[in-house]
């Protein structure tokens, strides 16, 4: 009981109670003196009037024992009670103008209708308005419990939603974009003006797009490298068919000299080596013979006079003489070496005229 009931009920106690307990707020109002009860006496009883028959012997009458006195019960309330009656109901009257907004209002106006029915128990209206009041207070009780069991479901519906998108994030972040738009399509379809979950959506559509073009890029360095691969074996098998037809037709010699003026006037030599020595001498091995024998009357060519060296798809012309070579009217120093051309002249030591020709 609160200190708010207490004051209430020590205000509220009959007039025994204050006669014992006296407030110092409040005096006592001298009580006229009880009036004098008159025992009553109960009234004869018809037999003891009646005469007693003739034949009937005289009997002594019976002793009439008197019941004690009984106090008369004050009826209705003092004028203090009537006083603290009409306060407390005008306040409970008040209470019960506006309907009960929590569980402390309805408590507070059903303890009102409670002091004015520990005044007056018998009064009607306090018991109708207890009555009225404790159907508040189970209201109130019944809306504070649904409100709370709403506000319970609501912050349960809030955490599973923030660990959702926690665990979107997390799906996110490691590249599981599948799970993590399955997370987030739920939670936007019950939360669709969710922003965090609007966000995930957005970084989720970016990382697809990256995603996306990622995979297009590597497919395409993917064809590329497949193109090149091919083109690669392509051009080696190209290569080989060529080389091996060259060296089925012998057309692997691709240059050739041939003697416009002196000895052996006329005379073709192809070069199918990467080196094609001319001079004069004639021997009978590989080493000691020139592939192109030139011979004057003089004696003016050398034995080894030049060579003609070949570098992938140049020819380069040297000459090892010691009566010199002319290169297109050109005099080419001993060890000096030029690039042949297609239709160059070289003269041997003033002798011979040879022609280079490619093919």
């Amino acid at each position: 009981m609160n200190a708010r009931t207490l004051a209430l009920l020590l205000l509220l106690l009959p007039s025994t109670a204050e006669a014992q307990f006296p407030l110092p707020w409040r005096r006592r109002k001298p009580e006229p003196p009880p009036a004098q009860l008159q025992p009553q006496w109960p009234a004869q009883p018809p037999a003891a009037q009646q005469a007693p028959p003739a034949q009937a012997p005289v009997q002594a009458a019976p002793a009439v024992v008197h019941p004690a006195p009984q106090p008369v019960q004050p009826q209705g309330l003092t004028p203090l009670q009537q006083e603290d009656k009409a306060r407390l109901l005008k306040l409970a009257r008040d209470a019960s103008l506006t309907p009960a907004a929590t569980v402390r209002d309805a408590e507070d106006r059903m303890e009102r209708w409670k002091m004015v029915m520990l005044i007056d128990p018998g009064d009607v209206e306090a018991r109708l308005g207890y009555e009225q009041a404790q159907k508040g207070l189970d209201a109130a009780r019944l809306k504070e419990e649904t409100e709370r069991t709403s506000k319970e479901a609501r912050d349960k519906e809030l955490t599973e939603k923030r660990d959702r998108l926690r665990m979107a994030e997390r799906a996110l972040y490691a590249r599981d974009l599948n799970g993590a738009e399955g997370i987030l399509n739920d939670v936007l379809r019950q939360h669709p003006d969710d922003p965090r979950a609007s966000s995930l959506m957005d970084m989720l559509r970016d990382a697809r797009r990256a995603s996306e073009l990622r995979r297009r890029l590597m497919y395409g360095s993917a064809g590329l490298l497949s193109l090149a691969i091919v083109l690669g074996a392509w051009a080696r098998r190209v290569y080989r068919t060529r080389k091996r037809e060259a060296q089925a037709t012998g057309d692997h010699a691709r240059a050739l000299v041939k003697v416009v003026d002196g000895v052996g006037r006329g005379k073709l030599v192809p070069i199918t080596r990467d080196l094609l020595r001319i001079g004069a001498a004639e021997g009978a091995g590989d080493g000691d013979k020139n592939d192109l024998v030139v011979s004057d009357v003089q004696a003016a060519v050398s034995r080894f006079h030049c060579v003609i060296v070949r570098k992938g798809r140049d020819y380069f012309l040297l000459d090892s003489s010691l009566n010199g070579t002319r290169l297109n009217y050109r005099r080419l120093d001993r060890g000096e070496h030029h690039i042949l051309r297609d239709g160059d002249e070289f003269v041997l030591a003033e002798s011979a005229r040879i022609k280079f020709l490619r093919t």
